[in-house]
């Protein structure tokens, strides 16, 4: 396997880039991309910072990146007096009425993604992408999702406890020479820098092949029946592992993508379900786990593409209904969404209120035309990201998280956990996107999309409005005091 295909750990990718206007930033080294973006070099000397600004009552403080080179481009400007005579396209802000609240944003520490760090071999600029990443002066990430075992983004195809086969009682469960070389030091240097928890959201692809019905680590499979209870222990043991390490799992899927291994889809490691094993595994894994040290981790359902909810939720709830006891939440997959409406989540889970849910996995140039190369400086690829996020928070989405390590940091810096979604109402004509939030320390956050031409609009809330002209093909974040 090519450790480049698909990863978005490069430094200078388009997604972790900024430019500032503080004394207290470090400013992008820009490099131009032939018909591309800039995107910014990070070096052991040099490697550029971005930090947040409190705004002050009756300022607003806002953060640009732009197609044409603007990389997180921060500027400071008056709040003005509501004008109802004034013409333009107007976002009315309603701190009132809220929606979902925000848990985190981050990446996936695979295999691949912590080699590559680890293969930077120089321990400064190891530590600037860590810093990029995970700490005040980059895009702080709070989530990270780490594969139970072996995944497509491992170099070599892997379980824990492969041997003795029909160890029912792991009696030889064992992390892997990944975990301790690459993926826990990764994970503890991001928690080394983090202001917030960093909360890990984990699933396995496929358990050691003695307990599946085929054999193997790919391909169409089942769990053998007598290993129901092995597989929700191997989990168990698992977490346990990695709290030796002082790192606590947050959440636990039934396992990734079930439809694969349902399918038959043998290009990655993958394990299939039928709807009575998966609602017999979520309730040991309810029983087990709630009667344990770690009865506050969150069983979640799916982890799969949203076209696959009608079957891992729907049907799995109609079928067993005292399974949704067991369940937190459902985490989707962002393959297939452009034609997949999000409206169809929100009319799955509509009966559901107590429910979250959690986007697990996205990652651009994974699907065709345009397919595997990494392509530094892409804004097309940087937007695609925008669209989704934007898409799932405006339908209660509680977070969101890549594979590998690319996040658009307008929203994973400046909407924290705990944020709330507010509702925002627009007159005019307007083709922003936009999504707003009230955080923990009663700032109120706005963050725009613009696929167009450059153009003008007022941010309204209460009596004061802010006055933006929105540059062309641009993303904006805007903070201002909840007043």
């Amino acid at each position: 396997m090519k450790l480049n295909i698909k990863l978005c750990i490069v430094i200078g990718i388009l997604c972790m880039i900024w430019v500032t206007l503080v004394k207290s930033d470090v400013p992008c080294a820009a490099r131009s991309v032939a018909n591309r973006s800039v995107l910014c070099v990070c070096t052991k000397d040099y490697c550029d910072t971005v930090t947040r600004d409190v705004p002050v009552t009756g300022k607003y403080v806002s953060y640009v990146s732009s197609e044409d080179g603007h990389r997180f481009n921060k500027s400071t400007a008056d709040l003005q007096s509501f004008d109802p005579t004034s013409s333009s396209a107007t976002l009315i802000l309603d701190p009132d009425t809220k929606y979902q609240t925000i848990n985190g944003f981050g990446g996936a520490v695979t295999d691949s993604a912590a080699i590559n760090w680890k293969n930077l071999s120089d321990p400064t600029l190891m530590q600037h992408l860590i810093d990029s990443y995970c700490s005040d002066s980059g895009i702080q990430y709070s989530m990270l999702r780490v594969p139970v075992g072996g995944t497509d983004f491992s170099i070599r195809g892997y379980a824990y406890n492969e041997l003795p086969v029909d160890d029912a009682s792991l009696s030889n469960f064992t992390l892997s020479y990944e975990d301790y070389e690459y993926k826990i030091p990764m994970i503890k240097a991001c928690m080394a820098v983090a202001s917030t928890p960093v909360q890990i959201v984990s699933a396995t692809w496929s358990p050691p092949p003695w307990m599946k019905t085929n054999n193997a680590l790919r391909g169409y499979s089942r769990l053998k029946k007598e290993y129901l209870q092995t597989y929700v222990d191997y989990h168990y043991k698992f977490m346990e592992k990695y709290a030796a390490e002082n790192i606590s799992v947050w959440s636990l899927s039934i396992s990734n993508e079930p439809i694969d291994g349902t399918s038959g889809y043998d290009t990655i490691n993958t394990l299939g379900w039928s709807l009575d094993y998966m609602a017999e595994v979520a309730q040991r894994m309810a029983t087990t786990f709630r009667n344990s040290t770690f009865k506050d981790v969150k069983i979640l359902a799916a982890d799969d593409q949203r076209y696959t909810l009608p079957l891992f939720w729907t049907t799995l709830i109609a079928s067993y209904p005292e399974v949704v006891d067991y369940f937190d939440g459902v985490a989707i997959h962002w393959y297939l969404n452009k034609i997949i409406p999000a409206s169809s989540v929100t009319a799955t889970m509509k009966d559901y209120p107590d429910k979250f849910v959690i986007s697990t996995e996205a990652c651009t140039g994974a699907q065709g035309p345009d397919t595997d190369n990494v392509d530094l400086g892409s804004w097309s690829r940087a937007e695609e990201y925008v669209v989704d996020i934007l898409e799932n928070l405006n339908t209660n989405l509680i977070g969101w998280i890549d594979w590998n390590l690319c996040l658009n940091g307008h929203f994973s810096k400046f909407i924290p956990r705990g944020s709330q979604r507010i509702n925002v109402s627009v007159t005019g004509q307007t083709n922003i996107q936009n999504v707003a939030f009230v955080t923990p320390s009663d700032t109120v956050i706005v963050v725009l999309y613009n696929d167009g031409a450059e153009t003008k609009i007022k941010i309204t809330l209460g009596d004061k409005e802010a006055r933006i002209k929105v540059e062309a093909k641009s993303f904006t974040t805007i903070e201002m005091q909840n007043q």
